[in-house]
């Protein structure tokens, strides 16, 4: 996963990771009526943050939000603004 990641980065692309708190994913999904395995949600959000906080993955992100308490929207105007500012 590493490699690709870092071919990404290579190509001058530039990683933009949103994350949430995993009590937010799961309102998250359950506002859109996802069916929910509580355990696997949990499962895959700490899998995710063990390779997102990795020393070399993290080196290769560009930007990273915590989107727990964003719209959609601001989201979007964060990550522009963040983006047009380098």
């Amino acid at each position: 996963f590493e490699d690709e990641i870092r071919a990404f980065c290579q190509q001058g692309f530039k990683i933009v990771e949103l994350h949430a708190t995993v009590d937010e994913l799961l309102k998250r999904k359950q506002k859109r009526g996802d069916a929910i395995n509580y355990e696997q949600l949990r499962t895959n959000y700490e899998g995710y943050l063990t390779i997102v906080n990795r020393a070399d993955v993290k080196s290769m992100i560009a930007l990273s939000i915590d989107t727990s308490d964003l719209t959609p929207e601001e989201t979007i105007r964060t990550v522009v603004k963040t983006l047009n500012a380098d």
